[in-house]
């Protein structure tokens, strides 16, 4: 072959193009890269600003990559997106990223704490009704580690959140919660009981039906949890939850911050709440 045959340089992966090309780039160095540049993009920018729709469909993909460092770096991504996106840009892309993230980043085990926060903040965006869905169904994947994850995010939203902020699907959690005590996967199983009691917490007795058809050891284990259980105490809110718990301006007037009312109403269950609207009706 002479010279003017021989085959042109491969060209080095492109380091300074725009961002949006950079974050598709084959180089997982310069992808990597881009999402760091890409989460302080989001930290920096306003609430609601255009830049989380211009960049919202890239983290589905970010969330899933194939380099885990890479994953790592657009899960956190994902996290600035989802502290200050509006509630309808979150919610546009919701399902998508919160499917890869069950998918993809709870078997990692680099990425599954960070992947368990990301679905927590997309409930906190108003979000919980995509959230619920991919749990529930991760809860029986046949990957185990997607299986335990899914059953432990689960019980921590319903911990944290409390009942109303998964969605419709509240009360098909309360289904579900019975047939964790059966799964064949031993975390999933070990997540069964703490589910319950978080369950019990805010239904209280009408809740125990539920739990009928389990065998007795199991109905006296849960018994005994359920009779120590206490009242709830759920320690985030959704974007709504949290604005109508800020105080009212003349509490600033008087010299209270209204930290002490926010944490009390934090704690505190909420006053309207029917543990019947969370069962299945029975015919």
């Amino acid at each position: 072959m002479s010279m003017s045959e021989a085959p042109p340089p491969e060209e080095a992966p492109a380091e300074d193009g725009p961002l949006s090309e950079r974050l598709q780039s084959k180089a997982w160095k310069v992808r990597g890269e881009a999402l760091t540049e890409l989460t302080k993009v989001f930290t920096d920018a306003e609430e609601g600003d255009a830049i989380f729709a211009e960049h919202a469909d890239i983290l589905k993909k970010a969330v899933a990559d194939s380099n885990v460092n890479v994953q790592e770096k657009g899960i956190e991504a994902t996290h600035a997106f989802l502290r200050k996106a509006s509630v309808s840009v979150v919610g546009g892309v919701a399902s998508a990223v919160i499917s890869k993230a069950v998918e993809k980043g709870f078997v990692q085990a680099k990425c599954k704490a960070k992947a368990q926060e990301l679905a927590l903040l997309m409930i906190e965006a108003e979000s919980g009704e995509a959230v619920t869905d991919e749990l529930m169904k991760g809860c029986t994947h046949k990957q185990p580690k997607i299986a335990a994850a899914s059953a432990e995010c689960l019980r921590m939203a319903v911990q944290e959140f409390g009942l109303r902020a998964m969605g419709p699907q509240s009360k098909a959690i309360v289904k579900l919660s019975a047939t964790l005590f059966d799964s064949t996967v031993a975390p999933v199983r070990a997540e069964a009981k703490p589910l319950a009691v978080e369950l019990h917490k805010y239904m209280g007795a009408a809740l125990r039906p539920s739990y009928d058809n389990l065998r007795p050891a199991q109905q006296k284990e849960i018994d005994e949890a359920f009779e120590e259980a206490g009242k709830p105490q759920p320690t985030r809110k959704t974007r709504t939850e949290a604005a109508k718990a800020v105080p009212p301006p003349t509490a600033a007037a008087d010299g209270q911050d209204g930290t002490d009312a926010a944490a009390s109403s934090a704690a505190a269950p909420a006053a309207d709440f029917d543990p019947l609207e969370f069962l299945e009706p029975v015919e």
